[in-house]
């Protein structure tokens, strides 16, 4: 799995204006004797460990390990907020983002409250598979 990451590469761009964004690769351990809650608290825990390779190229992973070629198949987003901003009361999306990959797991928590949206390709899953894995 890969997930997006945010970086300022040194103190001269604290202050500069623009996405700096490298894709962290994470490897992911489903067992099926877990729920999902275990599995992404330690999927959180993987990714605050491999935070410190973020450097690697993920380019030259994938050559130096022909293996990992599906290493974006998935793409994990989690994406958190205090709360609104004084007088904005709520959020409403009009347009879906695509994500590379074939699957998006995206978590995004607004204070107290969260919402899980999953983005798949039809040509990769069907959406029972998806319907199962929120469920689960």
């Amino acid at each position: 799995m890969a997930t997006p990451f945010t970086d300022r590469p040194a103190l001269e761009t604290e202050q500069s204006i623009g996405c700096f964004i490298k894709t962290l690769p994470v490897r992911v351990d489903a067992r099926p004797d877990q729920t999902v809650r275990e599995m992404l608290e330690r999927l959180g825990a993987e990714v605050l460990g491999a935070w410190k390779h973020l450097s690697y190229p993920v380019a030259t992973l994938l050559g130096d390990y022909p293996a990992l070629a599906g290493v974006h198949d998935v793409t994990f987003i989690q994406d958190g907020y205090p709360g609104y901003p004084e007088g904005v009361t709520g959020t409403a999306r009009h347009d879906r983002v695509h994500f590379p990959g074939k699957f998006t797991v995206l978590i995004e928590q607004i204070g107290a409250d969260a919402e899980l949206v999953l983005q798949y390709k039809e040509s990769a899953l069907t959406e029972d598979k998806v319907e199962r894995f929120a469920r689960r």
